[in-house]
């Protein structure tokens, strides 16, 4: 019973992740790629989020939470990778550049301390978990600015 539920919880988080990855822009330029890569980092950021969430309300195992924090981790690490390449050089798209930068390192250091702490068996979770709910507010509020800056 415990496995199935985790696996539902698996195939929530999956689509939430695909869902708001579907809501990508596909506007060129720098202020899309930079807009393409911050909605990546957000939707890594609540994936991450929602799996420690569910594990402290012990609704899934600490393995899926753990594959899933690490996936997340890939997927911001590979948006700061398309970030930091970005021909982004003065003015809004440099100074937004900066911003996301800022964010997807946030998101990254946030995912890494509930990592830690379930390293440590859980020790310091609920405070980590608050990090990564603030770091992936921060991504999903920069998401919504850089589409709007898009116009």
């Amino acid at each position: 019973m415990h496995v199935r539920r985790s696996l539902a919880t698996a195939a929530v988080i999956i689509a939430v992740g695909a869902l708001l990855a579907a809501c990508t822009t596909t506007s060129g330029g720098v202020k899309g790629d930079l807009a393409r890569s911050t909605d990546q980092v957000a939707s890594a950021a609540q994936s991450a989020l929602l799996s420690a969430q569910q594990l402290q309300a012990e609704k899934t195992m600490t393995t899926v939470t753990e594959t899933t924090l690490e996936d997340s981790l890939t997927e911001v690490t590979d948006a700061q990778t398309q970030v930091l390449e970005s021909e982004a050089h003065q003015g809004d798209e440099a100074a937004l550049r900066d911003r996301v930068i800022e964010t997807t390192q946030d998101v990254a250091d946030a995912i890494d301390a509930v990592r830690e702490s379930l390293a440590t068996d859980d020790a310091g979770l609920d405070a980590a978990v608050q990090q990564l709910q603030a770091a992936a507010d921060a991504a999903s509020a920069l998401s919504t600015e850089s589409k709007g800056l898009q116009r």
